[in-house]
């Protein structure tokens, strides 16, 4: 569904937005909606991280993604009226601790009963949890994950740092900022988030719908080499053509390459983490897989997508299991960063662990290191 540079329209347009993901998708339904000309240039495929492919009926994403329902691209997409359909997650959680699988309701009761903590770090954690509820955010920020539990005993650390994984992707307690650590946590627990049908590439090609429908055009396979402005107007470089407008958008690529095709470094690229990575295996199975899986002392996570969404043919399931790459870890620790073998073993571990058989998995993808996102707020 991709315009092509040799059809589009003539004529500057208003905007060019270089980067055809989520966050240059967002930013051209804006420039459209204000009544911009405006230009979409994609250097790969349709919705960047957000793509989805398709596999004998299973629809894979680019690892797991799930929209808050609080959040704002959910209200972004009200806003354009865009329309999303999916499912919540399983509400059945067993936490990983030492090998061994615990189930927990996120309950008072049975927070109370958890064998995974003893009886004052029950307190401290349910004390914890309120507090997560009632904190503001902004109170929190410009301190660290780690400075902001600090006083707390190893086992309720262990469990809010797992809220943080799973709610961010971010496994930097280091220098991963307390304030937006806790605006995740509170949107994870508040609203809850939705696993989307036919995945993020449908949602990216209904963007693209409206982009198209106000008179923009998205073109794919057009690699930019430079943006130059000299403050009325801004030249975008090609490999063999030079377009112009009165304005563009860098949302590709993330602050170096921003600062590449720009020359100048992106306000804010200094605050942020080192790239946010996982290791990813989509499992399609041939029957459904029920509960979810987070992990206490080790950075994992098991989550069905399928049935809860509709990625997978009736009567089948699909799986995703992440492992969290730590930021501070070295290429090659051997704790989920650079042993390609030793990642995949421990998700395929995992599975079985749930009580995923073998004989139950049709196909399976396996994604190393993938880019999350391309750096989270440090508390510098």
């Amino acid at each position: 569904m991709y315009d092509s540079l040799a059809t589009i329209r003539p004529g500057d347009p208003d905007v060019i937005v270089v980067g055809g993901g989520i966050a240059g998708l967002s930013a051209a339904l804006s420039a459209s909606r204000a009544g911009a000309r405006t230009l979409v240039l994609d250097a790969h495929g349709l919705g960047g991280r957000a793509r989805t492919t398709e596999h004998d009926g299973f629809e894979l994403n680019v690892g797991p993604h799930a929209l808050y329902r609080g959040g704002h691209l959910r209200g972004l997409l009200d806003r354009h009226g865009i329309t999303v359909t999916g499912g919540r997650p399983d509400e059945r959680i067993r936490l990983l601790r030492d090998g061994t699988l615990t189930p927990l309701h996120m309950r008072v009761a049975d927070i109370m009963r958890t064998p995974l903590l003893g009886r004052r770090d029950r307190v401290r954690l349910l004390g914890l949890l309120a507090s997560v509820q009632r904190h503001r955010p902004d109170a929190l920020v410009g301190r660290t994950v780690d400075e902001w539990l600090g006083d707390q005993p190893l086992a309720v650390r262990q469990f809010v740092d797992m809220l943080v994984r799973v709610s961010s992707y971010t496994n930097a307690p280091a220098s991963f900022d307390a304030g937006a650590a806790l605006q995740q946590i509170q949107m994870a627990l508040t609203a809850g988030v939705d696993y989307l049908d036919h995945g993020w590439g449908a949602m990216a090609e209904a963007m693209i719908r409206v982009i198209r429908g106000r008179g923009g055009e998205v073109v794919g396979g057009a690699t930019v080499t430079a943006v130059v402005g000299d403050g009325s107007s801004v030249e975008v470089h090609l490999d063999d053509l030079v377009l112009r407008s009165r304005a563009a958008v860098v949302a590709a690529g993330g602050p170096a390459l921003a600062e590449r095709l720009t020359g100048a470094r992106p306000a804010g690229a200094s605050g942020l983490t080192a790239p946010v990575q996982a290791a990813t295996l989509d499992l399609s199975l041939r029957r459904p897989h029920a509960g979810l899986v987070f992990g206490l002392d080790r950075p994992l996570y098991l989550s069905p997508h399928a049935p809860a969404a509709r990625l997978a043919p009736d009567g089948c399931g699909l799986v995703t299991l992440v492992q969290y790459v730590p930021a501070e870890a070295p290429a090659s620790d051997g704790r989920g960063s650079g042993d390609r073998d030793a990642d995949r073993h421990e998700l395929r571990a995992l599975a079985r662990l749930a009580g995923i058989d073998d004989a139950d998995v049709i196909h399976e993808r396996y994604s190393h290191r993938l880019v999350v996102n391309h750096g989270s707020p440090t508390a510098a």
